[in-house]
This record gives structure tokens, sequence and C-alpha cells, in this order.
């Protein structure tokens, strides 16, 4: 089970680093996902991986670390069905008004984030 572990980092690094070349790509995806009812297919993802880290953190060097991420990631996605979509457009909002050097600093974390969980299911 430790391969879901690796594609999750490998997939975090994808999209860090899609969005990081392509930064004007944040903004209408931002846009899709949290003004739409896309924002529940994006719940429904985050709850599966947040059950796959969980039910495969035993498989990886850090299985403390893995399990409490996979269960942050599901948190993530019950609140994502909790708050109120207009809350999430506010914030969407928030994030589109920043300066890209802001969001390419988020992406930085992210590709840390993926290249530590890829590390995680490698080691």
């Amino acid at each position: 089970m430790w391969e879901v572990v690796l594609l999750t980092g490998l997939m975090i690094i994808g999209g860090s680093l899609f969005l990081l070349v392509r930064t004007e790509q944040a903004v209408p995806l931002l846009n899709k996902v949290f003004a739409t009812r896309w924002i529940y297919l994006a719940a429904l993802f985050r709850l599966m991986l947040g059950a796959a880290l969980i039910a495969s953190a035993h498989t990886v060097a850090y299985p403390h670390v893995i399990g409490l991420i996979g269960w942050l990631i599901a948190l993530g996605g019950l609140l994502l069905v909790a708050v109120p979509q207009p809350v999430w457009a506010g914030m969407a909002g928030w994030i589109i008004n920043q300066p890209v050097l802001f969001m390419r600093c988020w992406l930085l974390v992210g590709l840390l984030f993926g290249g530590f969980v890829s590390y995680t299911a490698l080691a």
C-alpha cells in the first residue's frame, strides 16, 4: 500500500509544478472549484484520499505523520461540505487577489510537502 502514499506525493508534486510554471491557470481553477458545485467532488476526493492515506500509513517510514496527514485531509474534505459555499468563494477570492509571489511561495511549500510524502513511501 506504500504505492498509494507515493502516488499521493507525486500528485502533489505534479500539481504544484504545473501551477508553479503556469500560475495564471490557478485563478480559473480556484473559481471553478470553490465558486461552483465542483466543491463537492473536491470534498469526496479529499475524503477518499485521506482514507487511503490512513489505511496505508503503516507501510511507510513515518506512519504516524502520514496517518495524521490522512486525517487532516479527510477533515478538510468534511469541512468543504460543512462550511457554506460563499465562505469558500470569499477565501478563494482573497487568495486570487494576492500577489503572484505569494502563490508561488505556497506552491514551493507544496513541492516540499509532496517530496516529503514521496520520501516516506520510498524510505
